[in-house]
């Protein structure tokens, strides 16, 4: 009964941690996209560099937390 409340406690930490990240990675998606947004919105300086770097992020980020939340269900 003992080593059943140990191996609950770690998996709801885990579990807990992987939700935070999750939904910290998914919260923080959007603000890459507006990143590149704003470097496209200055006619005459677009920045394409910092556009494929933050849609790279965007991705990135998105895909991060979706193994994430799969890795949880799991």
């Amino acid at each position: 009964m003992r080593m059943l409340d140990t191996d609950m406690k770690i998996l709801l930490a885990k579990s807990c941690l992987l939700i935070v990240a999750s939904k910290g990675l998914a919260i923080a998606s959007p603000w890459f996209l507006k990143s590149v947004v704003d470097a496209m919105t200055t006619v005459g300086a677009i920045d394409l560099n910092k556009a494929m770097m933050g849609i790279c992020f965007f991705g990135t980020s998105r895909f991060i937390s979706t193994l994430l939340q799969e890795q949880r269900m799991l």
